[in-house]
């Protein structure tokens, strides 16, 4: 089991979301594996999260993908999720990754503090931007999201004016 959050991600809320992409590298699997990605269904901290406080997930929101091989990068769309979170409000908590294996089957997958940052999961968010809107009396009601620097990567986010990705993410394996 991981948790993934992309903390950056509330930065768009409000737009519209046209798909959202979950990118991953495989170092290893001992055979074709399935994985299914949830939502969490509260909040958490990856320097206090433990196999016995681990959140809750929002039941009914998994979406299966095959993990076919290693030594690439993987991805799970998850576009759903970001219409959630960025166009209806729901909470982003972030999500989990569960694999589905037999007891001694295993994936390991490359967390973002990995050697090779190339390695690191990434979100791809391609959307489009907030309208600027004025109302009758010439007031601005909403403005298009800019690029600016990450706090955590001292790079910018922006990647097209309609696609943003990071790769700087807490990645938590959650064991016993």
């Amino acid at each position: 089991m991981i948790l993934l959050r992309f903390d950056e991600l509330d930065d768009y809320q409000g737009v519209t979301v046209n798909a959202l992409t979950l990118e991953f590298y495989v170092e290893s699997i001992s055979e074709l594996i399935y994985t299914r990605v949830y939502r969490v269904g509260e909040g958490w901290s990856e320097d206090s999260v433990t196999w016995n406080n681990r959140p809750s997930l929002v039941p009914g929101t998994d979406i299966v993908s095959i993990i076919p091989d290693f030594g690439c990068r993987d991805d799970v769309d998850i576009t759903d999720y970001g219409i959630e979170w960025l166009e209806n409000g729901a909470a982003n908590n972030g999500l989990y990754m569960i694999f589905d294996t037999d007891d001694y089957d295993s994936c390991v997958i490359s967390s973002a503090e990995n050697a090779d940052p190339s390695h690191a999961p990434r979100l791809i968010l391609d959307y489009t931007p907030l309208t600027v809107e004025t109302a009758s009396w010439g007031a601005i009601k909403a403005m298009e999201q800019q690029p600016h620097p990450s706090p955590r990567l001292g790079a910018d986010y922006w990647l097209t004016p309609k696609t943003t990705s990071w790769s700087g993410l807490f990645l938590t394996s959650v064991g016993n």
